[in-house]
């Protein structure tokens, strides 16, 4: 009976035991967020979109530009503004799709233009006066760019929404010179087939009637 008494002591005075807490998972360094890895991500993709414009037409003009001894001094001082240029418009198309668009249609351009760059320095006076209007108007849109650069330097702020909207339009312009200079290419191509057509059909012998 006191055996009995004493292990029912025993098991009354027991401390239970501390309740059982599940381990805390430890994060997985794979799935865990980072509060920056959205803007990082959002980067990327705008720098890599940006790398992908290689600009070879550019490339392109401005190596028959440079090559040729006879090249249009404007016409290769505005191809070497645009060139020093590349940086600053990729800067504004990390922002701005449409500075991305633009740019592949003012690089198709110029791509379309470079094999007939030297013939914008062999044409009549009219022509070569348009030309040199054309050239002038694209490094007066350069200056501004340049300018534009300048001011968002000092500021610190690149992406203000008025200053984007301006170097839009000066690029814009730009586009609209190449343009015209393509068309101005072409014509001159035009009345060097219609010449050479002209020539050859004068030197055909005439045909001798046999009487």
């Amino acid at each position: 009976m006191a055996r009995l008494l004493g292990s029912f002591g025993r098991a009354r005075t027991k401390k239970p035991e501390p309740p059982q807490v599940p381990p805390t998972p430890c994060p997985n360094p794979t799935t865990q967020a980072d509060p920056g890895s959205s803007n990082s991500d959002n980067q990327e993709r705008s720098e890599k979109r940006t790398r992908e414009l290689v600009w070879s037409g550019l490339k392109a003009f401005l190596g028959v530009v440079q090559a040729s001894a006879d090249a249009f001094g404007p016409l290769k001082s505005a191809t070497e503004g645009l060139s020093r240029c590349i940086e600053l418009f990729e800067e504004a198309s990390k922002r701005e799709k449409e500075f991305e668009e633009l740019g592949e249609k003012l690089d198709q351009l110029l791509g379309d233009l470079a094999p007939f760059a030297n013939n914008l320095a062999r044409t009549g006076p009219a022509m070569t006066s348009s030309v040199k209007n054309l050239c002038t108007a694209i490094q007066a849109e350069l200056k501004s760019i340049e300018e534009q650069h300048s001011r968002k330097a000092l500021k610190r702020r690149i992406g203000i929404a008025e200053d984007l909207d301006d170097l839009l339009g000066c690029y814009r312009r730009i586009h609209g010179h190449v343009a015209r200079l393509k068309l101005n290419a072409n014509l001159e191509m035009w009345k060097t087939i219609d010449e050479d057509m002209a020539a050859s059909h004068n030197h055909i012998p005439q045909r001798i009637a046999l009487t």
